[in-house]
């Protein structure tokens, strides 16, 4: 996976196995935390960076995302899981969104790109910095006639270009599909639902897309669709904004649908009286039951609303219908038979071949889908008694014409296919070839692997005696073999083996080095005293001398014992009884005598340099401990995946103690802090060091609690704490292991085992 450096913005790429732990940024080489999936705030999927999310809906869920290449807001549609398995779907799914994304009009949400990314399925589109008519309508109740009237003009003329530049019917018209500018401009949106009309075949399709409360009649029957469905629609909407109610209501989708396909509607100025003629006339036409008598073309309805707005009669709503004579009503019935057995043919093809509709209206049946099942079942019971009769006759003619009795079955069957010249039969075809012995090597180690995962080290050794046989390999499948053998084999053999070997020379050659520098100290220290030319000690008594001596051996030891107060405080999570053990050191020059020698005032500042380092570490650590742990709702709004693709939004953290809900909605949960993983509370700090632009804070927070990993040394802000971190968390670890039980060792085992710190820590003392 990618995600973005909280630190330079650069694009960092991880395994997918690295989620929610920390890593170095490649571009500037601090310490980030990983996003904890795939979609959580930070990622990149394609050319877009995941930032929050927006909304949910049947098909998936859109986040506002930042596209990268032309630096510009834009909201990402993530395909749901369960769409993603269906190969049909998805090459709809591609073939819609592309077909959308060739309309630039000023009343239709813009598509910019779509596509896959690792098995993630996305649409991007233009980002509407404004709110959907859904929740206008939720505040507002009832939206005032000029203005609704504005808003479906702008959407039929949304619908006309579409119908005409790409043939694209909607099928989804709501309040929630009708976006609002803050400038007040009206957008269409969710054309992933659209369909090119020539390939909606709705008598063969396996579900009916669209909301029960505004869907067209034919969308409900499986006729044939164009845009005057979705003008229906539109109207269905159109009445709910200017007077606050559905057209038809019910409590279930299946009354509403049956209200649709039956009811009459009443005309809105009957609902609100304030609601002109005119307009209601219009609603009207564009909710005909019958699609012949709706508006023919978007064009014509936006021609009627242009002419109501300026307080005119709208022709086209004002125009009688003439009553079809019988020749005509002869032609209509005639085709209207032949279009309700065509539909019973293609449901009952669909019965038989066992494709039965699912419906994604809602949860319930629509009205269309019980009529059509009450046909399937009569269909059924006719064919079957019809199939009864013909068997019963077969069997009858049977019995006369043997005479009464069933001619016995021959001795012996042979099957057709030994009846078949040996010549005559068809060859058995080629089978695979049989796998290289290196491919099958790795292929035996490959399956180890897969039924032993925790097993890195025998596998290790497998894969060793793997190269010693085979040094290198000679076909393009070998070498694909030998790339999957490098995925499982390079990261284990790392941690495993080469840092663990690389880690104790590095510690060796740094105590060298202090043993080097100490020695060089102690040399100067000799030639000063035995008086070889410095001319600094003015001849110091013997007693003197001794008392120099007494104070640099205490100024020596100070830190060590210091650390070990400190880290015993903080071990209880007591950073004001750490801070008072400092005290002490940062007071250290103060201690000095009036002739005190140099050699005793470079080491009482330096002790009071390092005294005054901790105290800084201290405070900061502190600082963010204290909006970790007790911060209210200082981190309001920050995504925690406490489990596998379980998100909670946090609300408040109060004494350890988090508030929050789910991401999908629900009741308020509590969560301590305490007892989630170690990469929540890394998240939950990070966050709160980004808040405050305090990036040290981040990293002495992880070191006074402990969390200790193999690249947090590199987060050190100065070269004195590169140098303390080492004596700092051997000290720190040593001190919790001491104090832990058997199951809690066992636990730091797992979780610091591959630290050389924590195995210098537990390493048994040397006998006296």
């Amino acid at each position: 996976m990618r995600f973005q450096c909280p630190f330079c913005r650069g694009i960092v790429a991880v395994e997918n196995s690295d989620m929610g732990t920390d890593v170095q940024c490649g571009h500037c080489s601090e310490i980030v935390t990983v996003p904890c999936s795939r979609l959580a705030p930070g990622a990149v999927i394609a050319d877009f960076i995941i930032l929050e999310e927006l909304g949910r809906g049947g098909m998936g869920i859109v986040y506002l995302a930042h596209q990268i290449s032309l630096d510009r807001p834009a909201a990402v549609k993530i395909l749901a899981d369960s769409y993603t398995n269906n190969a049909e779907f998805i090459v709809n799914f591609i073939k819609e969104a592309r077909a959308a994304a060739k309309l630039n009009h000023p009343h239709i949400v813009q598509a910019y790109a779509v596509g896959e990314d690792e098995g993630v399925f996305y649409f991007a589109m233009e980002h509407i910095d404004g709110e959907t008519m859904k929740q206008v309508l939720a505040r507002e109740k009832v939206i005032p006639v000029d203005r609704a009237i504005t808003i479906i003009q702008q959407i039929a003329e949304a619908l006309d270009y579409a119908w005409k530049e790409a043939r694209l019917v909607h099928r989804d018209i709501k309040p929630d599909n009708i976006m609002l500018t803050r400038n007040g401009r009206a957008k269409l949106a969710d054309l992933g639902l659209s369909k090119v009309a020539g390939d909606i075949d709705d008598a063969d399709s396996d579900e009916v897309m669209g909301t029960p409360q505004y869907i067209s009649p034919e969308h409900l029957t499986g006729a044939p669709m164009d845009v005057r469905s979705d003008i229906y629609s539109l109207g269905a909407t159109f009445y709910h904004l200017i007077t606050g109610r559905f057209p038809f209501e019910g409590r279930t989708a299946t009354e509403i649908a049956r209200k649709h396909l039956e009811e009459k509607l009443v005309p809105p100025q009957l609902v609100n009286p304030e609601i002109p003629i005119a307009v209601g006339q219009i609603i009207e036409k564009m909710m005909a039951k019958n699609i012949r008598n709706r508006y023919q073309d978007a064009e014509s309805l936006v021609e009627d609303l242009r002419m109501v707005r300026r307080g005119k009669k709208p022709p086209s709503a004002t125009q009688e219908v003439r009553p079809a004579s019988t020749h005509t009503r002869l032609t209509q019935a005639v085709t209207a038979t032949r279009e309700q057995l065509h539909s019973i043919n293609q449901h009952l093809t669909g019965m038989v071949t066992g494709k039965v509709p699912t419906g994604t209206v809602s949860d319930l049946d629509s009205f269309a889908t019980l009529e059509m099942k009450r046909q399937r079942r009569r269909i059924v019971h006719l064919i079957a008694g019809i199939a009864g009769l013909v068997i019963l006759g077969i069997i009858l003619l049977i019995v006369m014409f043997s005479g009464g009795k069933p001619k016995p079955p021959p001795e012996k069957f042979q099957p057709a296919a030994d009846r078949v010249p040996a010549k005559s039969r068809p060859s058995t075809p080629d089978r695979k070839a049989p796998a290289t012995p290196y491919v099958a090597a790795i292929e035996k180690i490959l399956q180890y692997q897969t039924a032993n995962p925790d097993k890195k080290d025998e596998m290790l050794v497998m894969a060793d005696q793997f190269f010693e046989k085979f040094p290198a390999p000679g076909t393009a499948e070998e070498n694909q073999a030998l790339e999957k053998l490098l995925k499982i084999y390079v990261r284990p053999d790392e941690l495993l083996r080469v840092a663990g070997a690389r880690d104790p020379l590095e510690m060796k050659y740094v105590r060298q080095l202090e043993q080097q520098v100490m020695a060089r100290q102690r040399k100067l220290e000799e030639q000063r005293l035995k008086g070889s030319g410095t001319g600094l000690d003015f001849g110091l008594s013997k007693e003197r001398r001794e008392q120099e001596k007494a104070f640099l051996a205490q100024c020596a030891a100070a830190p060590a014992a210091a650390r070990r107060e400190v880290i015993a405080s903080l071990l209880k999570n007591d950073y004001d009884g750490a801070i008072k053990k400092l005290a002490p050191l940062q007071q250290m020059p103060a201690r000095l005598k009036i002739d005190a020698t140099p050699a005793e005032k470079t080491a009482a500042a330096a002790v009071a340099e390092w005294g005054g380092m901790m105290r800084k570490c201290l405070e900061k650590g502190r600082s963010i401990y204290d909006e970790v742990y007790n911060g209210g709702e200082a981190l309001a709004g920050t995504y925690l995946e406490v489990a596998v693709g379980d998100l909670i939004v946090v609300r408040t953290i109060r004494h350890g103690v988090i508030d929050a809900k789910p991401q999908t909605g629900g009741d308020v949960s509590r969560f301590r802090i305490r007892e989630l993983p170690i990469k929540i509370i890394r998240q939950l700090a990070n966050k709160a060091a980004r808040q405050n632009e305090d990036y040290d804070g981040y990293y002495f927070f992880l070191i006074t609690q402990g969390l200790f990993s193999r690249n947090l040394v590199n987060l050190s802000p100065n070269n004195l704490w590169r140098k303390e971190y080492p004596l700092f968390a051997v000290e720190y670890l040593k001190q919790q292991y001491q104090q832990a039980d058997d199951r809690r060792r066992e636990e730091m085992k797992k979780l610091f085992g591959a630290l050389p710190e924590f195995r210098e820590a537990i390493r048994p003392s040397p006998p006296q």
